[in-house]
């Protein structure tokens, strides 16, 4: 089962500033299978690279925040339309980011 949970900042005064809001949390949890098929999963997934993360002045890129969503919607689909099956983020200074949907990890030594 894979679960998300959404923390954000409930009604109050309308606008952007959220000062005064309560804090809500929802939990929500469903059957998930292999984010990027069967196939994948069995014979690894081809990927190609996006330059796509958002500079980290322009709002928090250590976070995966709701709004930066839509870039790795577009990112994905961008992938997909040229015959892959992920799209791999690079950051800002051309180095690899993430995956629109999954963390990377290097394993070295075993």
């Amino acid at each position: 089962m894979l679960h998300s949970t959404l923390v954000y900042l409930g009604y109050g005064e309308m606008g952007v500033n959220p000062m005064g809001a309560p804090t809500n949390v929802v939990i929500g949890v469903w059957p998930w299978g292999a984010y990027l098929g069967a196939r994948a999963s069995k014979r690894g997934a081809d990927a190609d690279l996006v330059l796509g993360r958002h500079h980290p002045n322009s709002m928090p890129t250590a976070s995966k925040t709701v709004g930066s969503y839509v870039q790795l919607v577009l990112a994905k689909l961008e992938a997909v339309k040229a015959g892959y099956d992920e799209a791999i983020m690079l950051g800002t200074d051309g180095l690899v980011s993430e995956c629109t949907g999954e963390n990377l990890f290097i394993v070295r030594d075993g």
